[in-house]
């Protein structure tokens, strides 16, 4: 049998080539569409002005623009990489071309293959017109799922090869004698790859591949129960190179993780785990989050409507069609089911997905993948219930319809009662406090500002809080921020507080550290541009900040392990011993103040490299500058910050444009070819009395 690898991907002959046209037209429309997206989204890189960073300056986005450049250029600096390779290395090739948008073509090649995939099945079990109409719902009717597609996530990516896998099964499933050709071993191959391929972009979705390889198995075993010889010979043969195969991606990722950080199991292996700090995957808590996710239909934040689905509602109506479903499916999409709902479980257990940054932060983006294939299954579920009769059609009405409608309409409500004025513990010496306010007021977060005699545990689980006396479940109900190497402290609720009073109890690292360490505690919702007058102790109206003691001087240093690397943006390279040195042409830090009558004066100190010209412009407005005229000079540069010029919501932007910015690879000195400027150590952050 000759080997052609159309064949993997094209229809057989005996199928209207008409259809396939229909469906490139349908998906290319899709892509213009995505293209159009990219190209309007607020967010993009240069959307306003040329020093406008957009999504090249957020932390995930920024890593991964940060890492395709060093890829580049060759540069295996451990600092220069934080996530898989799998990803950036594919926008390498274009940074040169365009250093802020190389990871276009990535997410236009990516989203053909999606839509086509999709449409190929969908067309094939349901007709082009039922197909069509669910990827609009699955992947355009909501704003955040399509924008998911455009910002340079590895999640279209992922769908993409999640999708090809699938197919790829769905192609050799669908014959009748799994043949035992080259053309076989070439779908075994071509499967090994993808699969193993996957673990280098989201290594976590290598779980989704499970259904994928024992759906492949039962091919397979089903091909051999049928034939005549029973011959093992080329499955044996298939099994032993699919599985090198398979392993090979995932071995140069090792590989890449032991020259890069000299660990094979390093880098975001590592960090992903909680023991690695990274906040990553606990699936201990993934009950509890499902239940939030999915059912608890409380308010989040940024909608108006119920639960994780309740602006896809025909998502939850796939899961309900599933079991209707399930057993009419094909092999491949069956295991394809499996995943989606895997899936689902999996990243429910990602320990910065909770309700509450569900849309506000994108979060959504995790799902796009079953987000589609449910629209799948739902529209089929329909179909099915309009072909059935009698009491088919009522058994399968009340499974899918009735289904979706109570899991979309529970709700959790908490029980009040009257509760005292706002309290810290006795003598301000314990680790609990009490919160007082207006129940018509919802509060999203509580943010303590911590010093050095207050350090608390950043886990969820050795925080509690109770509204109005009912206990919350941690990382279902909040989410706790910060902690020992963080200049704040932050329980995030997953979605807007109600209750007239609130207790925490929190965890300290040291039996001398408690509540009393706090300089400040903010509440306040995570709508923008909210007032925010200062909220004394004692006091019973809501405002953005509680202020316990005024503080007049705050000061964050910078380097490894330092409070002060939490105010910094875009434009800075990972922190050094005493220093963090600016890589870009443009730096930004950012943080808050209580926004009064008062002047607040910014000192900045650190170092420049080689002659530099700095502008420093505060929310917008030059204020200043940085000169250095020799190497290592050291500054030390006061400014002063009027009332007028602090945003409404306390937050002052202090942005550094670096005129002289030059690698020491470009001045011979080695092969750091970062664009330094400046070596950033202190700031200072002083009300003016």
């Amino acid at each position: 049998m000759n080997i052609k690898v159309r064949a993997l991907f094209l229809p057989s002959t005996k199928e209207k080539t008409g259809f396939l046209t229909t469906r490139c037209i349908i998906t290319v429309i899709a892509c213009i569409a995505i293209t159009t997206l990219y190209i309007n989204d607020v967010s993009r890189p240069d959307f306003s002005n040329d020093g406008f960073l957009g999504w090249v300056g957020w932390y995930d986005q920024g890593e991964y623009y940060k890492s395709a450049n060093a890829l580049a250029s060759g540069n295996l600096a451990p600092s220069e990489h934080t996530y898989p390779p799998g990803y950036p290395i594919l926008a390498a090739p274009f940074i040169r071309l365009s250093p802020q948008h190389a990871f276009l073509p990535v997410i236009l090649v990516s989203s053909f293959l999606v839509f086509f995939i999709f449409l190929s099945v969908a067309t094939r079990a349901l007709g082009l017109a039922p197909a069509t109409l669910s990827l609009i719902l699955g992947a355009f009717a909501l704003p955040d799922v399509t924008r998911a597609y455009v910002i340079p996530w590895t999640n279209t990516f992922s769908a993409a090869l999640l999708g090809l896998l699938y197919f790829l099964i769905d192609r050799v499933s669908r014959k009748v004698r799994y043949p035992t050709g080259r053309g076989s071993l070439l779908h075994t191959l071509a499967i090994a790859f993808v699969a193993g391929y996957i673990f280098t972009v989201r290594p976590v979705d290598i779980l989704l591949t499970i259904p994928a390889a024992i759906a492949l198995l039962a091919i397979w075993y089903r091909s051999w129960s049928i034939s005549t010889c029973r011959a093992t010979r080329p499955y044996i043969i298939m099994l032993a190179l699919g599985l090198p195969t398979a392993a090979l991606a995932p071995s140069l990722m090792l590989l890449f993780n032991q020259v890069v950080y000299a660990d094979a199991f390093g880098g975001y292996l590592k960090i992903a785990t909680p023991e690695g700090g990274g906040g990553g995957f606990d699936f201990a808590i993934v009950l509890q989050k499902m239940i939030s996710l999915l059912i608890d239909g409380r308010e989040m934040y940024l909608t108006d409507r119920l639960g994780l689905f309740s602006l896809l509602p025909w998502t939850l109506m796939g899961i309900c069609a599933l079991p209707c479903l399930f057993f009419r499916l094909p092999i491949a999409l069956k295991a394809l089911s499996i995943a989606c709902l895997m899936q689902l479980f999996v990243y429910s257990g990602f320990g910065d997905l909770t309700g509450h940054n569900l849309y506000k932060y994108l979060n959504v983006r995790c799902f796009i993948w079953p987000t589609l294939w449910l629209s799948f299954f739902a529209t089929w579920g329909i179909l099915l219930i309009i072909k059935q009769s009698g009491r088919h059609r009522v058994a399968t009405s009340l499974i899918i319809i009735s289904g979706s409608i109570i899991l979309l309409c529970l709700r959790v409500n908490a029980t009040r009662w009257p509760a005292p004025d706002f309290e810290i513990g006795p003598d301000n010496r314990a680790q609990t406090f009490r919160v007082t306010h207006n129940k018509e007021q919802p509060i999203s977060f509580i943010d303590l500002l911590e010093s050095t005699a207050m350090r608390f545990h950043p886990d969820s689980r050795q925080t509690k809080v109770w509204v109005d006396g009912v206990p919350l479940l941690s990382e279902a109900d909040y989410k706790v921020c910060g902690g020992t190497a963080l200049p704040f402290f932050r329980i995030l609720f997953t979605r807007p507080i109600s209750g007239e009073v609130i207790d925490v109890n929190l965890t300290p690292t040291s039996p001398t550290h408690n509540i009393s360490g706090a300089s400040r505690i903010y509440l306040g919702t995570l709508s923008s541009e909210i007032s925010n007058p200062v909220y004394k102790r004692g006091g019973s109206e809501l405002s953005k900040y509680i202020l316990l003691t005024a503080h007049s001087t705050e000061q964050f240093e910078f380097g490894h392990d330092r409070i002060g690397n939490y105010l910094l943006r875009e434009g800075w390279s990972s922190p050094e011993q005493s220093h963090a040195w600016s890589n870009m042409a443009h730096s930004v830090i950012e943080f808050g103040v209580i926004k009064d009558n008062h002047t607040h004066e910014l000192t900045l100190t650190g170092n420049t490299f080689g002659k530099q010209n700095t502008d420093i412009i505060i929310n917008g407005t030059k204020v200043g500058s940085i000169t250095g005229v020799h190497d290592q000079q050291i500054f030390k540069i006061n400014i002063n910050v009027p009332p007028d010029r602090v945003t409404n919501n306390g937050k002052i932007r202090l942005e550094l444009r670096h005129h002289n910015a030059v690698s020491p690879f470009d001045l011979g000195m080695n092969g750091d070819k970062r664009q330094l400027a400046i070596a950033l150590k202190g700031l200072k952050v002083s009300v003016v009395r």
